[in-house]
C-alpha cells in the first residue's frame, strides 16, 4: 500500500467519526468498533515508529514525523478525529502505555533514546486527544464511563508530572519539549481563553482543578505560566522551543480575559493579577 493511500484511508475513517457520534444509538455498533480498532492500531504504529527511529542501525527510508512538523501535524489531526470515537477507551489505552514506558524508563531498562522517542509520541497523542474532544458530544460508549473532564485531568496530570521531572534535567530532548508545548496549547484551547468560554463551564474548570490536585482554575493557569518561565530561563539554546514558548504565551495572554465564566469583568482582574504575581513572570 502506498503511503498516500494509507493517509487517504485514515482520513476516510476519521471522517466517519462525526456521523457515528451524531447518530448515537442509531449508528451501527460494528462501525464504532472498527473505528476504535483502527485508532488503537494507529497508536501502536506510532510507538513502533518510535522504536524504529531510536534504533541507530535503522535503515528505513521513511521520514520521521517527529522531525517534520507538517507531517506530524497531519498525523496528529488524524488521531485527533479518530480519538473522538470511544475517546475514553483510547485515552486509557494511551495512558497505560505512558505509565508502562515511564516505569520501565525509571528502572533503567530502556535506552534513553527510545524512552525519549516514546514519551514524545505519547505526549503528542495525549494532546491530540484533548484538543480533538473539546467540542464533541460523548459517544455511546463514553456515556457509560467517567466524565470527560476526569479523563482529561488524568491525561494532563501525567504530562504535568513528567514536565516537572524533565525540567530538572539540564538538556532533555528538544522533541519532547516541543511535545509538551503542543499539549499545553491544546489544553489552553479547551480550558483557558476565548475558545474555552464556548466549550467548558465554570464548574467543569473547578472539577478539573480538583482532579489535578489544585485549588482552582487560576492554579491551573499557573502551571502553564510556570512552564513558559522555565523554558525562557533554561531552554534558551533551543530556538524552536523558545519560538513555540513565546507563541503559547502570546495566545495565553491574548485570551486571558475570557476564562470559563459569564462574570467577565471581575475574572479579568483576577487573571491579570495571576500573571503579574506569578514568580516566573518576574524573570
Amino acid at each position: 500500500v502506498m503511503p498516500n493511500s494509507k493517509h487517504y484511508l485514515l482520513g476516510f475513517w476519521a471522517g466517519m467519526v462525526s456521523p457515528v457520534i451524531q447518530l448515537a444509538d442509531k449508528a451501527p455498533k460494528a462501525l464504532e468498533t472498527c473505528i476504535q480498532q483502527i485508532t488503537l492500531a494507529y497508536v501502536e504504529s506510532r510507538l513502533f515508529m518510535a522504536e524504529a527511529s531510536a534504533n541507530a542501525n535503522n535503515t528505513s527510508d521513511w521520514d520521521d514525523p517527529l522531525e517534520d512538523e507538517v507531517l506530524r501535524a497531519e498525523q496528529l489531526e488524524v488521531l485527533s478525529n479518530l480519538g473522538r470515537c470511544r475517546y475514553q477507551d483510547t485515552a486509557q489505552h494511551i495512558m497505560k502505555h505512558f505509565d508502562d514506558t515511564q516505569r520501565i524508563g525509571s528502572q533503567g531498562s530502556m535506552p534513553q533514546a527510545l524512552f525519549g522517542k516514546k514519551m514524545t509520541w505519547l505526549v503528542y497523542m495525549m494532546g491530540a486527544l484533548v484538543g480533538g474532544h473539546a467540542s464533541t458530544k460523548a459517544s455511546r460508549a463514553d456515556t457509560e464511563c467517567a466524565p470527560t473532564h476526569v479523563v482529561n485531568g488524568e491525561l494532563a496530570g501525567r504530562v504535568f508530572r513528567l514536565v516537572n521531572l524533565t525540567d530538572q534535567q539540564p538538556s532533555p530532548p528538544e522533541s519532547l519539549e516541543l511535545a509538551y508545548l503542543y499539549f499545553l496549547e491544546q489544553f489552553r484551547k479547551v480550558y483557558i481563553g476565548e475558545h474555552a468560554k464556548q466549550v467548558v463551564q465554570q464548574q467543569v474548570s473547578e472539577r478539573l482543578a480538583t482532579v489535578l490536585g489544585l485549588e482552582d482554575e487560576n492554579a491551573v493557569l499557573g502551571l502553564l505560566v510556570n512552564k513558559i518561565g522555565k523554558n525562557l530561563q533554561h531552554r534558551y539554546s533551543l530556538e524552536p522551543v523558545i519560538k513555540k514558548t513565546l507563541a503559547l504565551f502570546h495566545e495565553l495572554a491574548a485570551g486571558i480575559n475570557i476564562v470559563h465564566t459569564s462574570d467577565r469583568s471581575p475574572h479579568l482582574i483576577v487573571s491579570g493579577r495571576l500573571l503579574l504575581k506569578n514568580d516566573m513572570v518576574k524573570y
